[in-house]
């Protein structure tokens, strides 16, 4: 599945839509896992404050670059989920993960989603049914890179 946007509402609509499509699909292992994966500024953090929008988070959703990750409670179960964690892996490598943000076990928990910027930095550690999600600029000649849009990519993997 592809999908183009030109600005941030479009690109929260798309997650929105996506959010919707995956919360029906077959029962996880685990949790529901978003791996986003694109350049600096191409869309990642504005898709995840749509799946915010979409699970009822209220709260300003904010690149986790600092503290790595964030954990929101969603005001009801939907579809069988109670939390929402965002992680920024920029900064981290699988050890650290491990250690610091406990990702094994939030990766086993079949009531939270989880959205990883810069995932294949973690690769390792997620399950073989996350979610590929890839983000790219279009370059339009004349056009800065900001007007010109972005490219949304998404592998939804098959489950047998």
């Amino acid at each position: 599945m592809e999908r183009r946007t030109k600005t941030v509402r479009e690109t929260q609509d798309f997650a929105r839509t996506l959010m919707g499509a995956l919360r029906r699909q077959s029962p996880r292992k685990g949790a529901l896992v978003l791996a986003l994966e694109g350049e600096l500024g191409s869309g990642k953090t504005a898709f995840t404050q749509g799946i915010a929008k979409a699970l009822g988070i209220r709260e300003a959703v904010q690149s986790p670059t600092f503290v790595l990750m964030r954990v929101y409670a969603l005001r009801r179960p939907i579809a069988g989920f109670r939390r929402f964690a965002h992680i920024d892996a920029y900064r981290l490598g699988a050890a650290d993960a491990r250690r610091h943000l406990g990702l094994p076990a939030l990766l086993a928990d079949r009531e939270t989603i989880v959205a990883v910027e810069w995932a294949s930095r973690i690769r390792a550690l997620l399950p073989p049914d996350a979610v590929w999600i890839s983000f790219a600029h279009e370059q339009r000649r004349g056009l800065p890179v900001r007007q010109a849009g972005r490219a949304i990519r998404v592998r939804i993997p098959t489950h047998s």
